[in-house]
């Protein structure tokens, strides 16, 4: 991840691989700069992998039944609606347990009979 009002700044590398799956490839990337700042990475593995920017902490999201192609932060940085070519919208609570990030499950929709691409 680059830092585009520092280029100068070293950029952060984070690593989405799961050594249960072939393919490790990433479909999507967003970020929340609220409380604390955060990027949430959607991929292959049918997970949802958030980085914490300030501790380096990786939180993994088992979130759906196949590749998740998009990811998407809510304005207010609370929530993270992802989307799957299991053809279902869900949208994920960040929630503090035992003083660490965690997300809950809040709703799940099946918007068409169609692949989800985009949130």
């Amino acid at each position: 991840m680059l830092f585009l009002a520092d280029l100068d700044k070293e950029p952060i590398k984070f690593s989405n691989i799961d050594a249960h799956n072939d393919d490790n490839s990433t479909w999507s990337v967003d970020g929340s700069s609220y409380n604390p700042p955060r990027v949430a990475v959607g991929s292959n593995t049918h997970h949802v992998s958030v980085y914490n920017l300030q501790t380096g902490a990786k939180q993994t999201i088992r979130a759906h039944q196949h590749n998740v192609p998009c990811v998407s932060f809510s304005p207010c940085g609370r929530f993270i609606a992802t989307t799957s070519i299991d053809r279902t919208v869900k949208v994920w609570e960040e929630r503090q347990l035992n003083g660490k990030e965690s997300y809950k499950l809040a709703r799940v929709a099946m918007p068409s009979a169609d692949w989800g691409w985009a949130i």
